[in-house]
């Protein structure tokens, strides 16, 4: 399951990214770092591998499939 300190690879339209969740004063998202309180960190706690997680942005609606936890 995806916590803090996890590094979560997930898939979004078709590309794979990497993501650490981290604190927020560590977070640094243009290095994949990202916040546990960001609207995507929070998504992402508490779900597993194959899970799709919907995280609803000004620009829509994402889908983004965990592929791996670390």
């Amino acid at each position: 399951r995806v916590q803090l300190g996890s590094t979560v690879t997930v898939e979004l339209n078709r590309q794979t990214r990497v993501y650490e969740i981290v604190g927020p004063s560590e977070s640094n998202p243009s290095q994949g770092r990202i916040s546990h309180l960001s609207p995507l960190g929070t998504a992402l706690l508490g779900h597993g591998v194959g899970d799709i997680v919907h995280l609803e942005t000004p620009n829509g609606m994402h889908n983004y499939t965990i592929t791996a936890i670390a």
